[in-house]
C-alpha cells in the first residue's frame, strides 16, 4: 500500500459519510414517484463521491479528472461536493487554500457550485458566518449562505422546515440566501412534490416565502426528476411569486451553462420559468451583473437578484450593453482573503 493510499484511507476513516446517510429511506423522505426519487437520491451519492474523491486526491488534476468522469447532468454536483470536501481538509489539516487553488485550475469551470459546498462544509462544523466569506466573486460569494440554508435543511428538516427556525444572526441578505438554501432543500425533503412543497411553503412567514420559491424553482431547475406538467403545476402552486421562481430559475440555468452541462430540462425549466431560451436567460444574469448600483439595496447581489427579475420578467436591458458580454476569468474572478 502506498503512502497516499494509506492518507486516503486514514482520511476516509475520519471524515468520510456513508452512503446510507444520504438516501432517502434514512432521512424520512418520500419522494413523489420512482424517477423523483432515483433522480435526487443520484443527486446526493453524485455529491459524496465528489466529497470522497477531494478527501482522497491530492492532485488536482486528478481530481479534475475524477469529477468530470461523472455524467455531465450530475457533474456539477460533484464539484459541489469537492468543495466542500476541499474545506473541510482546509480546516482541520495543515495548509490551507486547497480550495482556491483548484478553483483556479481545473475546478473553475463550476465555480459557481463551489460557494454551495463550502457553506455545507461551515455549517457542517457549525462556523455560520455573518457574511460570506471571500472566496469567488463578491457576488457568487453569497451562495455560500444558501450551501448553509440547504444543510440544515436537509439534514434537520424538523428544525429548520417544521418548526421554520432561522439562524438569528442572520440578517439581511444573508438571511435572504440562506432562505434560498431552504428552499433548495425542498425539494428534496418533500421528494419533488409540489403540492406538499407549497402547502410547506406556506406555512412560513409571508416574508420568507419569496426567497423560499426562489430555491424551489433553483433546485426545480438544476436537480430536476421530475417532467413537464410537474413545473407547470410549480409555476402554478408559486402564482403569487412569478418573479422570484425566474430568478431562482435563472441561477440554476446559469450555473448549468457556466459548466457547460446543460440538459433538455434544462431548456424545460426555462421555457416554463423564464418564458425564453437559456443562452437568453444566462446573458440576462451576466447583464445584471455589469454595473451594479446598490442604491436602495442592502447589498450588491440584493440587486444583482433585482437586475435578473426585471430582465426576465419586464424585458428591460441596459440600452449600453454590448451583444456578447466577456465570460468571468480565473484571473479576475478568484481574491485572495
Amino acid at each position: 500500500m502506498s503512502e497516499m493510499s494509506l492518507r486516503a484511507r486514514m482520511k476516509m476513516r475520519v471524515f468520510g459519510v456513508s452512503e446510507d446517510e444520504v438516501s432517502m429511506e434514512r432521512r424520512g423522505f418520500t419522494a413523489i414517484d420512482d424517477r423523483a426519487r432515483e433522480q435526487l437520491e443520484r443527486v446526493a451519492l453524485v455529491f459524496l463521491e465528489g466529497y470522497h474523491a477531494a478527501l482522497c486526491l491530492t492532485d488536482h488534476a486528478a481530481l479534475a479528472r475524477r469529477l468530470d468522469a461523472t455524467d455531465a447532468e450530475f457533474r456539477g454536483f460533484a464539484h459541489e461536493g469537492a468543495a466542500m470536501g476541499l474545506t473541510v481538509l482546509d480546516a482541520v489539516l495543515p495548509g490551507s487554500g486547497r480550495l482556491r487553488s483548484f478553483l483556479s485550475g481545473p475546478g473553475f469551470p463550476y465555480a459557481w457550485m463551489a460557494p454551495i459546498g463550502f457553506g455545507w462544509a461551515r455549517a457542517q462544523m457549525r462556523r455560520r458566518p455573518r457574511r460570506p466569506h471571500p472566496l469567488v466573486d463578491p457576488l457568487l460569494d453569497w451562495f455560500e449562505m444558501d450551501g448553509a440554508g440547504f444543510h440544515d435543511g436537509y439534514f434537520q428538516p424538523n428544525r429548520f422546515i417544521e418548526d421554520r427556525h432561522r439562524p438569528r444572526h442572520l440578517k439581511g441578505t444573508a438571511a435572504r440566501v440562506y432562505d434560498q438554501g431552504i428552499g433548495r432543500s425542498l425539494w428534496f425533503v418533500r421528494g419533488a412534490d409540489v403540492e406538499r412543497i407549497g402547502a410547506t411553503v406556506d406555512r412560513f412567514p409571508a416574508d420568507r416565502r419569496p426567497d423560499i420559491w426562489s430555491g424551489v424553482s433553483s433546485a426545480a431547475s438544476y436537480a430536476g426528476g421530475v417532467g413537464e406538467d410537474a413545473l407547470l403545476a410549480l409555476r402554478k402552486e408559486a402564482h403569487a411569486f412569478p418573479r422570484d421562481i425566474a430568478q431562482g430559475a435563472a441561477f440554476a440555468i446559469k450555473a448549468r451553462v457556466a459548466g457547460g452541462n446543460v440538459t433538455p430540462h434544462t431548456e424545460l425549466a426555462s421555457s416554463i420559468f423564464c418564458q425564453m431560451p437559456v443562452a437568453e436567460v444566462a446573458r440576462c444574469t451576466d447583464m445584471a451583473r455589469e454595473g451594479i448600483a446598490v442604491a436602495s439595496h442592502e447589498t450588491p447581489f440584493d440587486a444583482w437578484r433585482d437586475r435578473i427579475r426585471a430582465m426576465i420578467c419586464d424585458g428591460e436591458r441596459p440600452g449600453d450593453e454590448p451583444d456578447v458580454l466577456p465570460d468571468m476569468q480565473p484571473a479576475s474572478l478568484l481574491r485572495g482573503a
